[in-house]
């Protein structure tokens, strides 16, 4: 290592007297160094004369672009072999599947039951096998490839033998093992199965198929369920939109124009094509619940280690104040207390010998409830009309089921974004791994310059900054907090002094109301303009962030949609509202926001996952 780290130095060294070399030559130093540094350019027009200037550096330049030309080549072959194997992929599976004719007549009978429906077809009349249903799901996902989707990334081929191993335990016993068994599953293309090529959308690692499955595949695979498909997912976090070079950009299912959310947008996208009847993602950011409001299913995340999350290869540590939890995407809140209730069985939790044997047991509670409520977090961002009104609508439904409805405001909302901004702004990891050894990887400009952004030396951030105020478009007291918390590094340890003083203090006021649960909004506005900019997505994106930093559990239920009378008022607010504003802008989106799902959140203390979904249940069936 002290040898690679001395050639590294000597490397640099090398690249700066090139660089010099470069500007002398061109008599650069004329113009803008002359004045300040007259000695050096005397050295200089002194050293071209010099072996070093007239053979060495014009040789290290080339060996230097040499190589950066060859690495970009590896990276462009990596890539067409990646591309070529999934087109094999699907060929194999489309040639097996050709000489069966039930799958095609099962397309129209299976695609678009609901979990519970499926399970009575499969477990209780048994006229559907389990591999009829998968057969069905894959001959689906064939035709949604063809249609250029973008939301697939693999079709696990070995499904069919999952399925077949299902619907023999079924035929040996009288019951099924879980109220997932026989239940096709996606999932996010972080998470490892045996033999498939699981790559977070990046070509280097893309090398060779997964030797076992993650704990939370066997734990799928032990309860019955049957894992299809593996979903697109952007390879950096706090994306607007699921997007990637190597699987493309996943479009909203009813306006093209809008995001689907970072980074489980295709799971939200599959369950809404009927290509899966589950997803499982990877809540870090907020992640599984901004798709889920974006596209309007039902997206809930755990307490932390409630659900496995050992095994699944993360690109990069994130922020050690902020656990990746597995999290289940469904169409509705009784899927997923079907999957809590498989993935938390006595049997399902030894697979993972770190997490609590603490089973789920799905409540049925008519106990009266003191619920904190509310309506907006300015300090972050204002909600947009149509979110008032859908917040009044819960909270009148609320009221009517005999709970007990708190007027609360958290205390400072915006200290959960600015901190991991603060973390982010600080940890060049991405840059290092994918751009300088990776060669951007299979990453656009834009996402190669966001990476390097937590490269750039603090020094130079204050002009950059300024920058990107104005591409950006917006110079509101919000955008300059964001930008101060890029702009300035934070120590480790005031970084851990005030995670854990927030936290105090929200613990607090949760003990001082006497709270059960929290409701609120789950974003300020629905699905954002994929034109939208990152500063307007991060204020989006700290209404969930909250409890993430919390590891409170948290689930986003889909009530209503947006109306022709929201849209209307929003215009007249918005004619008020500094076009430089992100609240202006905001604003300004919901001229074409009508039909678009909202949502809202629901949120305990850690391990009330039950007490959670047992409201959620509430509120799914009061308003429908």
């Amino acid at each position: 290592m002290g040898i690679v780290s001395c050639f590294c130095s000597l490397a640099k060294v090398i690249d700066f007297a090139s660089f010099l070399y470069v500007c002398f030559s061109f008599d650069l130093h004329v113009y803008f160094i002359r004045l300040v540094l007259n000695p050096t350019a005397g050295y200089f027009a002194t050293a071209q004369r010099a072996f070093l200037c007239r053979i060495g550096c014009p040789l290290w330049i080339t060996a230097r672009l040499c190589l950066t030309l060859f690495r970009f080549r590896g990276r462009s072959k990596k890539l067409t072999k990646k591309l070529k194997k999934l087109t094999e992929v699907q060929n194999n599976i489309s040639s097996k599947l050709l000489g069966l004719q039930t799958p095609i007549q099962n397309v129209d009978k299976v695609i678009g039951l609901r979990m519970d429906q499926l399970r009575h077809h499969i477990v209780e009349k048994r006229d559907i096998t389990t591999l009829d249903v998968v057969e069905a799901f894959q001959v689906h996902a064939l035709q949604l490839l063809q249609a250029e989707t973008a939301c697939i990334a693999e079709i696990i081929f070995d499904a069919d033998v999952t399925a077949i191993l299902a619907d023999q335990e079924l035929s040996k016993c009288t019951s099924p093992k879980s109220p997932l068994h026989g239940i096709p599953v996606s999932l996010i293309n972080c998470i490892s199965i045996k033999g498939e090529d699981c790559t977070g959308s990046l070509v280097f690692k893309a090398k060779e198929n997964a030797a076992y499955d993650c704990k939370i595949v066997a734990a799928l695979k032990k309860a019955g369920a049957v894992p299809i498909l593996l979903s697109n997912m952007s390879p950096l976090p706090c994306q607007l939109s699921t997007s990637s070079e190597l699987y493309g950009t996943c479009k909203h299912p009813s306006h093209p124009d809008r995001a689907v959310g970072g980074s489980s947008g295709a799971e939200a996208i599959l369950l809404l094509r009927n290509a899966s009847v589950l997803g499982l993602g990877v809540d870090t950011f907020g992640d599984v619940r901004i798709s889920a409001v974006f596209c309007g299913v039902v997206g809930f995340k755990p307490t932390s280690n409630r659900l496995s999350s050992d095994d699944i290869p993360m690109t990069v540590r994130p922020p050690f104040f902020l656990s990746p939890v597995v999290s289940p995407l469904a169409m509705d809140v009784a899927s997923i207390i079907n999957v809590m209730e498989s993935l938390c069985s006595a049997s399902v939790l030894k697979i993972d010998p770190t997490l609590p044997l603490c089973p789920f047991t799905p409540l049925h509670s008519s106990k009266k409830l003191t619920i904190g409520f509310y309506t907006s977090l300015p300090e972050l961002i204002p909600c947009v009309p149509s979110v008032d009104r859908c917040l009044v609508e819960v909270r009148s439904i609320i009221q009517s089921l005999g709970h007990t409805v708190v007027e609360v405001q958290p205390p400072r909302p915006d200290e959960p974004l600015l901190l991991t901004l603060s973390y982010l702004a600080a940890d060049d990891s991405y840059w290092r791994l994918i751009v300088r050894q990776n060669m951007g990887d299979a990453l656009s400009m834009v996402d190669i310059f966001k990476c390097g952004l937590a490269a750039t030396p603090y020094c130079l951030r204050s002009v950059l900054g300024w920058l990107l105020q104005l591409q950006q478009g917006s110079s509101c007291s919000r955008t300059k907090k964001l930008f101060s918390a890029w702009k300035k590094q934070l120590p480790v340890g005031e970084l851990e002094n005030r995670v854990r003083k927030y936290r105090e203090n929200f613990m607090t006021l949760w003990e001082e109301e006497k709270l059960d649960l929290l409701i609120g909004p789950a974003a300020p506005s629905p699905a954002l303009l994929t034109s939208s900019s990152a500063l307007l997505y991060f204020m989006n994106m700290g209404y969930s962030l909250i409890f993430n930093l919390l590891d409170f559990p948290a689930g986003v239920l889909p009530l209503g949609s947006v109306t022709k009378s929201d849209v209307e008022v929003t215009a007249d607010l918005a004619s008020k509202e500094p076009s430089n504003s992100l609240f202006g802008q905001l604003l300004r989106q919901q001229k074409t926001s009508e039909g678009l799902p909202l949502a809202v959140q629901v949120v305990g203390k850690p391990w009330a996952d039950d007490l959670i979904l047992d409201i959620m249940k509430q509120l799914e069936n009061r308003r429908h």
